[in-house]
């Protein structure tokens, strides 16, 4: 009897230790997305015209003929990162541990947006309508919910964003579901508790009191030199 809860414990610690290393794993590949992307979005934004390693170009802007970095920008960059780096994962991967990703995924959850931006909250059954995430990545145990947005977003979609990202209800069919808010600036002098006041404040009074999951953020800060990553849990 003994033996057999022996065994059962052992590979009850084996399966846990297993997942661990793979939670880790996909982190580590929306890390290494993030400081790729920065790079790219970094010498974009000290371009100034000139020619960079990638072919996508910054509209300027009449009013102040300078580069714009937008959420659009980032998210393009970045899944283009994504396909890059999975392309490297699948040769270690077989079968349904290789990850697939899916841009504008709609939610399992319905929402009720109001339009002052005070009421975001997830409305009983029948009501609401679904949303969409910016972006999710699966494989057979996990899955990953990402929202991209741009400093200068007004509060009332910072809040739609983390409405979502907080929501227990979107954990997909059991898996292990991870959570990225994921943010990009321009020359803004930011050091992390900077960063999480910003945060605080673009999203303050909005179901701090209600359960929620956790939602890592990570901000990429473009300027002259290299770029810089933030990140914290919210």
């Amino acid at each position: 009897m003994c033996l057999i809860l022996d065994q059962e414990q052992s590979r009850c610690w084996a399966e846990a230790q297993k997942k661990k290393q793979e939670m880790k794993e996909i982190k580590a590949i929306i890390n290494e997305c993030c400081r790729r992307s920065s790079d790219i979005l970094n010498e974009l934004y000290n371009s100034n015209g000139r020619p960079t390693k990638t072919f996508l170009g910054i509209p300027s802007y009449q009013r102040n003929a300078k580069l714009r970095i937008s959420e659009q920008e980032l998210r393009f960059v970045f899944v283009n990162q994504l396909e890059e780096i999975l392309k490297e994962e699948t040769l270690s991967k077989k079968g349904n541990d290789r990850f697939y990703y899916y841009v504008e995924e709609p939610t399992k959850d319905r929402y009720r947006f109001s339009k002052n931006g005070h009421l975001l909250d997830s409305p009983r059954s029948g009501e609401g309508q679904s949303a969409n995430f910016d972006l999710t990545i699966e494989n057979n145990q996990f899955k990953v919910l990402i929202e991209f947005k741009a400093k200068t977003a007004t509060p009332f979609s910072y809040k739609k964003d983390f409405c979502k990202l907080w929501n227990p209800k979107e954990k997909r069919n059991g898996k292990d579901t991870l959570r990225f808010f994921i943010n990009v600036f321009e020359n803004t002098p930011f050091d992390k508790e900077k960063y999480q006041k910003f945060i605080d404040s673009k999203i303050a009074g909005f179901l701090k009191e209600e359960k929620r999951e956790s939602v890592e953020v990570i901000g990429i800060f473009l300027r002259k030199g290299k770029a810089d990553i933030i990140s914290f849990v919210e």
